[in-house]
């Protein structure tokens, strides 16, 4: 039998992923179905599904496309047989009964497992504990995670873990960009809470050497203080320029990098983009926009809701 297997691209701030599908038409339903945290006992190979989660975001990748969500199954398998084990054949994941394609996120870690690959292999009598992600419907109801002789996982919302926020708002696909936040308030992204702690101007920022930035004539400096914490279960990384789209009196415009330098006790947040956030802790940091003297408003946009400053 042959198996054929597509690969495509998704796109990411720093690099790719990439992915394979195995998307076709509704499973049987005739599997003998087991529960997340169970060990499935077969010929051949003892299985346990140890952690599942599911979000639009993850890292610095590309927020997967309206309306579809990105899920992720850490696994413990072991291959009691003697012939090598194909991940790419063992594995069938579908959400509602649609087989789905997985994705791969490189050497990005999910709850401190390594990815693993549809192309790699397990040798016999070798275990692995690694995970596998697929791009799913934003609104499933069940996925199955189908594995040979005819057995399944079932998972439901309920088994998600602290990336979804068991179905918030904050993850959702659906944009909630008309959601205004001010000075004070937080909005969730992927279970990183990111508070806008204060905001303001300045025409003068020194690097506390000998040298010094100033705006151009007629700009001044919009500092903007930010607080990140990370409640999700695994380490996370913030880069403001990936999260936020940057608008100034309704134009399109961009943050300024001060990289090196120290406002009030706070560094840059671009000196901390590849600063892992352990799990509840947090970085804080600031941002620069330049802007005109008499700006009226400056706009953050993101998927999850739009921090707007006023002069």
């Amino acid at each position: 039998m042959l198996i054929y297997i597509s690969i495509s691209f998704a796109k990411k701030t720093s690099g790719s992923g990439s992915s394979s599908s195995n998307s076709g038409s509704a499973v049987a339903s005739s599997a003998t179905v087991y529960k997340k945290s169970d060990t499935i006992s077969a010929t051949g190979y003892n299985l346990t599904i140890t952690s599942v989660d599911s979000t639009p975001i993850f890292g610095d990748y590309v927020e997967a496309d309206e309306g579809e969500e990105y899920f992720f199954f850490a696994f413990d398998l072991e291959n009691t047989s003697e012939e090598e084990i194909d991940i790419g054949s063992f594995f069938t994941v579908s959400a509602d009964n649609q087989k789905c394609s997985y994705i791969s996120f490189g050497t990005t870690k999910y709850n401190d497992f390594q990815s693993t690959s549809t192309l790699d292999s397990l040798a016999a009598n070798r275990s692995m504990k690694r995970y596998l992600a697929a791009t799913v419907p934003q609104d499933w109801k069940e996925i199955q995670i189908l594995c040979p002789e005819g057995n399944a996982v079932s998972i439901s919302r309920e088994d998600l873990g602290s990336m979804s926020n068991n179905s918030s708002s904050s993850n959702s696909t659906t944009s909630n960009k008309e959601t205004v936040y001010g000075v004070g308030d937080t909005i969730t992204r992927n279970g990183l809470e990111i508070t806008l702690t204060r905001a303001g101007t300045t025409n003068y920022v020194s690097d506390g050497f000998y040298s010094y930035y100033e705006p151009d004539d007629g700009n001044t400096f919009v500092i903007l203080f930010f607080s990140i914490k990370n409640t999700s279960d695994q380490a996370q990384r913030f880069n403001a320029t990936s999260v936020f789209d940057v608008f100034v009196d309704n134009y399109s415009d961009s943050f300024t990098g001060f990289l090196g330098t120290e406002i009030e006790g706070y560094d840059d947040l671009s000196d901390q983009s590849y600063t892992d956030i352990p799990k509840g802790k947090s970085i804080k940091g600031y941002k620069v926009i330049q802007a005109p003297e008499n700006f009226k408003k400056i706009e953050l946009i993101s998927r999850q809701g739009t921090f707007v400053i006023r002069n």
